[in-house]
C-alpha cells in the first residue's frame, strides 16, 4: 500500500511539474494578462516612421524653374543660353558678334544687346510703359493677355504712333492729324532710351544683308524654340538664332508660334506703316505695310 501511494505521488509530481512549466512560460511573455508594451524602438513604430518617410519622398519631384512648359517659353527661354555670364555668350555660333547689356536709364530695366556688323541691336523686345513721362503711351501699349508677367517675358506691344512720337519729335500738325506721309528725324528716338532709336526700314535691310540676305534672314534671326511646325513644307518653323537676335514668335493678336512684327520708323501713307515680319512658314524676312493701330514690338538700335 505504501509503495502504491509512493508511485502515485511520483506520477502526480511529474504531471504538475509539466503543467507548471507551460504556465510559467506563458506568464513570462504576457505578464498578468496585460497587452505587451511596445518600446519606441520596436519594429511597429519603425514601420510607421518608414511609411511616413516614403509618403514624403514618393511624390513626383517638383519641376525645375528652368523647365519649359510645352508650347510656351519662360523669361529664361527668351534669353536662352545668352543669359548670364560672358562664357554663355561665348557659346553662340557668331564669333564676330559682340554681346552686352543695355540698362534703360528711365526705369532701370535690362536688355541683352548684340552687335551685328556695325549695328548694335537690342536682343530682346522693348518693355517701357511710363505713360506719365510719355502720355502718348496711354492706351497705346499692352502686354500679351494684359498680364504684366507677359511683358517681362515677351516685351510690350505698341501702336506705331506710340513708338515714333513718344518724345514729341513730330510737329504739332503731324501729331494731331497723322494724315501725311511722315519723314521722321533720323535717328528718331521715339520710345527708345537716350542714345538709341527706332530703326528705319533701311537699317533693317542693312541687318538682313549682313546676315546673308533677306531671303534667309528670318531663319538666322528667329529663336530656336516655340515656332510652329511648317506643315506645308514639313519642316520646323524654328530659326537657328545664329546671331543672338532671338526673334520670338508672338503675334499681334496674341497668338504664339506663328509670326511676329517689329515696327520701323518708316511710313508709307497716312494709314500704313512699315513693319518687319518673321513667320514660321518662311525662312525669309518680310517687309509689310500694316495699319498704324496694329500691335507690334520694338527693337531699338544704337545711335
Amino acid at each position: 500500500m505504501k509503495s502504491l501511494l509512493t508511485t502515485c505521488g511520483l506520477v502526480l509530481s511529474v504531471f504538475f511539474f509539466a503543467c507548471g512549466d507551460d504556465g510559467t512560460s506563458s506568464q513570462t511573455e504576457v505578464g498578468n494578462g496585460e497587452s505587451p508594451e511596445i518600446s519606441s524602438g520596436s519594429s511597429l513604430q519603425g514601420s510607421e516612421d518608414i511609411s511616413s518617410s516614403e509618403n514624403q519622398s514618393g511624390d513626383a519631384p517638383a519641376l525645375s524653374p528652368s523647365t519649359p512648359d510645352d508650347g510656351q517659353f519662360s523669361s529664361d527661354s527668351q534669353t536662352g543660353d545668352r543669359e548670364g555670364s560672358s562664357s554663355s555668350k561665348a557659346s553662340l555660333p557668331c564669333d564676330s558678334c559682340e554681346y552686352g547689356v543695355l540698362v534703360d536709364s528711365r526705369d532701370n530695366k535690362e536688355y541683352l544687346t548684340v552687335k551685328i556688323g556695325e549695328q548694335v541691336w537690342m536682343a530682346e523686345n522693348l518693355n517701357y510703359a511710363d505713360s506719365v513721362a510719355y502720355p502718348i503711351l496711354e492706351g497705346r501699349s499692352w502686354c500679351l493677355d494684359d498680364k504684366l508677367d507677359s511683358c517681362a517675358k515677351y516685351g510690350r506691344y505698341y501702336t506705331w504712333s506710340a513708338v515714333v512720337d513718344s518724345t514729341g519729335e513730330w510737329n504739332t500738325v503731324e501729331k494731331e492729324t497723322v494724315k501725311s506721309v511722315h519723314s521722321p528725324v533720323t535717328p528718331l528716338q521715339g520710345v527708345c532710351d537716350k542714345g538709341w532709336h527706332v530703326p528705319t526700314e533701311a537699317e533693317y535691310m542693312t541687318l538682313f544683308e549682313y546676315v546673308g540676305g533677306i531671303s534667309s534672314a528670318g531663319k538666322v534671326l528667329k529663336s530656336r524654340w516655340s515656332w510652329n511646325w511648317n506643315k506645308s513644307d514639313n519642316v520646323t518653323g524654328n530659326g537657328t538664332d545664329a546671331y543672338g537676335f532671338t526673334a520670338l514668335p508672338v503675334g499681334s493678336k496674341g497668338t504664339i508660334g506663328e509670326l511676329t512684327y517689329f515696327w520701323t520708323s518708316s511710313s508709307v501713307t497716312n494709314m500704313y506703316k512699315r513693319a518687319v515680319r518673321f513667320d514660321n512658314l518662311y525662312d525669309k524676312a518680310i517687309i509689310n505695310d500694316v495699319g498704324e493701330a496694329q500691335r507690334s514690338f520694338v527693337r531699338c538700335v544704337k545711335d
